[in-house]
C-alpha cells in the first residue's frame, strides 16, 4: 500500500529505521530549506502544507495496518522538521507514540536546533545535512546502519548521540 498527495508520500521501508529488523512506514514530506548540493530528493524540497493533521494521521496508521501491522514510523523528506511542518509533526509524533509507535525522524539540522526547536516524542533521529565531500556508501546490514554522509548521526530520544562519523553499529562482527 502507498498513498500519495500533494504533501506527502507514505509507503513501507526496510533500510530507514535504526534497528536490525527495519519493517517500518515512511513519510517523505515535502518542503526543505537546506538545499544540499546532490541532494536525492529534489522533487519534496518545494514546501506543500500537510492539511487535515487527523487524515494524515489516519493515512500513516492505514499503512502501517497494511504490513504486517508495523509499529515503526520514519519520517524524511524533504525535512520533516522544516520551520513550517514543525508543529504539526510534534503533535503527529505525540499521537503516534500514544498509540504505541516508534518514531524515528530524518532532518537535515543539527542536534542542537532539535533540541530548541522541535519538543514532539521520538526514539531516533537522524541529524545533518547530506554533505556531498563527505558522502560515503550508505546501507544498511544485520552488523549496523551507514548514512549518505560522515556528518550525518543518529541520537535517541534523549539527544544521546548513538552513532559515529555516519556510522551506527547494533551488533559487532
Amino acid at each position: 500500500m502507498k498513498i500519495e498527495n500533494e504533501s506527502y508520500i507514505i509507503t513501507r521501508t526496510f533500510v530507514d529505521f535504526p534497528d536490525d529488523d527495519g519493517d517500518a512506514v515512511i513519510v517523505f514530506l515535502r518542503g526543505c530549506q537546506h538545499n544540499c548540493k546532490g541532494c536525492h530528493s529534489p522533487s519534496l524540497q518545494n514546501f506543500v502544507e500537510i492539511k487535515n493533521t487527523h487524515l494524515f494521521i489516519d493515512d500513516i496508521v492505514d499503512v502501517a495496518n497494511s504490513f504486517n501491522k508495523t509499529r515503526k514510523v520514519v519520517f524524511s523528506g524533504g525535512d520533516p522538521l522544516h520551520p513550517l511542518h514543525l508543529k504539526k509533526i510534534e503533535y503527529v509524533c505525540d499521537i503516534l507514540k500514544s498509540y504505541g509507535y516508534s518514531i524515528c525522524i530524518y532532518t537535515g539540522h543539527k542536534i542542537d536546533y532539535v533540541k530548541m526547536a522541535f519538543k514532539g516524542a521520538f526514539d531516533f533521529i537522524k541529524c545533518g545535512r547530506y554533505i556531498e565531500e563527505e558522502k560515503q556508501i550508505s546501507g544498511k546490514d544485520s552488523y549496523g546502519m551507514t548514512l549518505a554522509s560522515r556528518n550525518q548521526n543518529f541520537y535517541n530520544g534523549k539527544f544521546k548521540r548513538l552513532s559515529k562519523n555516519g556510522k551506527l553499529v547494533w551488533r559487532k562482527k
